[in-house]
């Protein structure tokens, strides 16, 4: 009721002066839906916001950490950073050319390839760079090519897309589970040891979360988790339910435990009632975070499309039922603040 009340500003039409307030502020309220960046008038803003870069939600602990797991941890971000693609592509044609007895043999070609490819991509960057045109590289290729500080950052908590992650220790303290990954990944595939020809197919991996890193590269840094996952052969399965089930005691990829953070999707474990053995899988959704598939509208079409909203909102203004007031009038509302007064004549029973 008070703030109806503070909708009144002519004593003499009180009903008037709310309904004009209440519909002029639902109309804003339904424009602003369709704005970018603003933030609606007298709701607080919430803490945790979609950040895709990420933010600590603990203290951050500087950890020296073993070699082997640097190299691991820079691997994989080398093979998931766009601006690599070309060199990846590059290498492996190169292996294919130097060992003409292998270059039908994916597999081995794959193998050779993630031995090398640091130091290769080290030195190729080196080359490139000692070239008039050199000056022209990206500056992220630079600091790339060499490995990150062995210091790493590490976190009990992290917040990106969306998404409040936990490590598996800390969530051990808490009646919430935050530690829960799955990854979508393009997988090479092989029937057999024997295989010479896999192909390569999208493979959905659950794990959990043991740690997570801020790996230094001096201009910038990279949050990454450590995990540990669960055998994708054996491990887990799809009940005659639908649900997906995984199993703890399969754990599997001990030599490729690291993904950017960006790119995990959190799950919750629960366990199955009929077997403790297995946990059923859930998904989650996270909260104030819109797909990239759903935001390739401009901010040019997207002023131009609230304006026409607001618009086709004010052409139709007059469509809106009339409200009848008591003393026998009928009062239309008019956007500009300005009142027609008719009469209505009464029908006779």
């Amino acid at each position: 009721m008070k703030i109806l009340k503070g909708y009144v500003r002519n004593r003499y039409r009180p009903k008037t002066c709310i309904i004009e307030s209440y519909v002029t502020e639902e109309i804003m309220e339904y424009c602003t839906e369709y704005l970018h960046d603003v933030n609606p008038i007298g709701i607080p803003i919430g803490h945790n916001l979609p950040d895709k870069f990420g933010k600590g939600l603990s203290t951050c602990k500087p950890q020296i950490v073993d070699l082997n797991l640097l190299n691991q941890a820079h691997l994989y971000v080398l093979h998931n950073t766009a601006i690599i693609d070309p060199y990846i592509e590059k290498h492996m044609e190169q292996l294919r050319i130097e060992n003409p007895l292998h270059s039908r043999d994916e597999v081995w070609i794959q193998n050779k390839h993630i031995k090398e490819f640091i130091k290769w991509f080290k030195n190729h960057i080196f080359t490139l760079l000692q070239r008039p045109d050199g000056v022209m590289l990206d500056k992220s290729l630079k600091y790339l090519s060499f490995l990150p500080n062995r210091c790493v950052l590490q976190y009990d908590g992290y917040y990106i897309s969306g998404y409040q992650f936990s490590t598996k220790n800390y969530d051990n303290k808490r009646a919430a589970q935050n530690s829960g990954v799955s990854l979508v990944a393009q997988t090479m595939q092989i029937s057999s040891a024997k295989d010479k020809n896999p192909h390569t197919g999208d493979l959905c991996y659950y794990g959990v979360i043991e740690e997570i890193w801020e790996i230094d590269y001096n201009d910038f840094r990279l949050p990454i988790f450590k995990c540990t996952w669960i055998d994708s052969n054996g491990g887990s399965k799809i009940d005659e339910n639908g649900f997906t089930l995984v199993n703890f005691n399969r754990i599997g990829h001990k030599d490729d435990c690291f993904i950017l953070a960006n790119k995990a999707k959190q799950v919750f474990y629960v366990q199955d009632p009929s077997n403790s053995q297995w946990s059923v899988v859930l998904t989650y959704n996270p909260r104030f975070f819109m797909e990239e598939h759903d935001n390739n509208i401009t901010s040019q079409e997207m002023f131009v499309f609230t304006r026409s909203i607001c618009k086709n909102v004010y052409d139709n203004f007059d469509d809106i039922p009339n409200y009848h007031i008591e003393d026998g009038g009928e009062i239309e509302l008019d956007i500009t603040g300005k009142r027609k007064n008719k009469k209505r004549k009464k029908l006779k029973n």
